[in-house]
């Protein structure tokens, strides 16, 4: 994996423009962190049998307490995708075609630590094709029929990852590591560039989010 530093915007900007294909970007408010699915995070002890177990088992509470707000028919990569949105575990990641949206995840949160963006450079996208996801056997891209208006914002995509304890590594991952100097600064230009809260998350929450944000230069 190729991993480079960028210690100023220009070099944040620099680094964005050597991106000309329609790759995937993610954006990690640590730059330490690797590429876990959430459902695969703290369960060091648990078997991979176990972690698949224990997912599906959401799958099912989620179908069955979320019916009101789905469509009538909504397949099983679909509601994976849907609860990854909504921050239940499962074993998908989150991507995003437009690298400045992986940017201002990638420094939202956190203003004290060195951040990072995350590219896989891949532009193939795997169809679901009727089987299971807990089937699928191989560190895929996929993007659901299905999007919520988030998701499209967002312009999202997903990592499907078989073996969720295991950080995803790839001859085809390359990273930026972002300087916590810059975060500040980073978050107000591509306020500039129209990504902040109320744009990305469409909606009374990203909304709340966007005014908390704006306070603090009022």
């Amino acid at each position: 994996m190729k991993e480079i530093r960028a210690d100023t915007l220009d070099e944040v900007f620099d680094w964005v423009n050597t991106y000309t294909e329609d790759f995937f970007f993610r954006g990690v408010s640590r730059a330490e962190r690797v590429l876990v699915p959430r459902v695969g995070r703290h369960a060091e002890k648990r078997t991979p049998e176990e972690v698949k177990a224990a997912e599906e088992a959401l799958v099912t509470h989620f179908r069955r307490r979320s019916r009101p707000f789905l469509p009538e028919a909504v397949t099983e990569w679909e509601l994976l995708a849907i609860m990854q949105h909504h921050g239940v575990p499962t074993r998908l990641l989150d991507w995003t075609r437009n690298p400045l949206v992986a940017l201002f995840f990638a420094v939202q949160k956190e203003y004290l630590v060195d951040h990072a963006v995350y590219v896989f450079k891949r532009d193939e996208v795997f169809t679901p094709d009727g089987s299971s996801p807990f089937n699928h056997k191989s560190v895929d891209i996929v993007m659901p029929d299905y999007f919520t208006p988030r998701i499209n914002a967002q312009s999202g995509a997903f990592t499907i990852h078989p073996n969720p304890l295991e950080p995803f590594t790839s001859k085809e991952l390359d990273k930026l590591v972002i300087a916590a100097s810059i975060t500040q600064p980073l978050l107000h230009r591509l306020w500039l560039y129209g990504i902040h809260s109320a744009r990305l998350f469409p909606d009374m929450q990203g909304a709340a989010d966007y005014v908390r944000w704006r306070e603090k230069f009022l």
